[in-house]
């Protein structure tokens, strides 16, 4: 008993001496909910950056470090994450999120973006760019969460999510060394992973509100992951597509970008083999020429159709 109440002392004690992060960036009204962003660059071409699950804008920031001449790069953090507002009975979930992007670009940028996301935020991605097609000009998912699964399923831990006051209950547990785990886990290079990227991530958890809306987040994404529904969004999509993937991520497969290039059969993949789950935090040096690459190709066809259209217009009426 002695040992236990160590342990638990312990972890109580750890968890309260992280520091609680704080923004780093501004804040914004879209559709009724406070949303904070970070901004770099002054350009006319925009991309829009979503983070996935548990995560926030600052994953971003080695990308918009590397922000070209030209263009401004826009992460936010998504409804119920980051220093986002987190209201205890949104709706959250994908297509929720993809209306809110969508609402943020309409109304801060008011042109079409490149859309780029990693995991949830990838899915976001797809579901964004399949909705709203007139303000989504290209797609890049990042180790996007949304193929289907093998014959086993979702692991049972995430069905305990359900379970009244059980499942709250594993989202309001101080748990630093399990986040420690995690980060470890997704990296492809361990040795990349600091302590303070760790507190980090950990403090984002410790926000107010933020294990109510992370937990049915995630359990939007699980149904709609099990039940196929960013899958069929996909063949909507006639946009251009970069899929990205980490050779060393755990959690989404080659069989993962495979079901996606079936149902969006122009997707490009790009494999960086020795990353992991956020080969943008990771490596943003390799990740960040091949983001903005693709953005350029699309902007490029955009001008070229405008001008083309510009010059047939001209023509009908000399």
């Amino acid at each position: 008993m002695k040992k236990l109440l160590a342990i638990l002392t312990l972890v109580f004690v750890t968890a309260c001496s992280v520091e609680l992060p704080k923004p780093a960036g501004k804040f914004v009204d879209v559709d009724d909910l406070q949303i904070h962003y970070t901004r770099a660059g002054s350009g006319e071409r925009n991309v829009v950056l979503v983070h996935g699950f548990g995560s926030g804008s600052f994953t971003w920031e080695g990308i918009q470090e590397r922000v070209p001449e030209g263009y401004t790069a826009w992460a936010l953090d998504l409804p119920g994450f980051g220093f986002s507002e987190k209201p205890e009975n949104l709706d959250y979930g994908l297509p929720r999120f993809a209306e809110t992007v969508t609402s943020f670009i309409r109304q801060e940028i008011g042109r079409p973006v490149v859309l780029a996301g990693n995991s949830m935020g990838g899915a976001t991605t797809i579901w964004a760019a399949a909705n709203y097609p007139e303000w989504i000009a290209g797609a890049v998912p990042i180790d996007a969460a949304g193929a289907k699964l093998p014959d086993e399923g979702m692991p049972p831990v995430f069905h305990i999510l359900r379970v009244p006051v059980l499942g709250p209950a594993l989202f309001n547990v101080p748990q630093r060394f399990a986040t420690a785990m995690t980060i470890r886990q997704i990296y492809g290079h361990k040795d990349r992973v600091s302590e303070e990227l760790i507190d980090y991530y950990y403090g984002l958890s410790r926000l107010p509100g933020a294990a109510n809306s992370w937990r049915l987040s995630l359990l939007d994404l699980v149904d709609k992951t099990e039940g196929g529904a960013v899958l069929d969004e996909m063949p909507k999509i006639k946009q251009d597509v970069l899929l990205m993937l980490g050779g060393k991520d755990p959690w989404i497969s080659r069989d993962a970008m495979r079901q996606f290039q079936e149902k969006m059969p122009q997707a490009e993949l790009k494999v960086y083999e020795d990353l992991g789950h956020v080969p943008m935090e990771e490596d943003p040096a390799r990740v960040a020429p091949d983001l903005y690459g693709f953005a350029d190709g699309i902007f490029a066809k955009a001008r070229k159709l405008g001008d083309e259209t510009a010059a047939l217009a001209a023509a009908k009426n000399p």
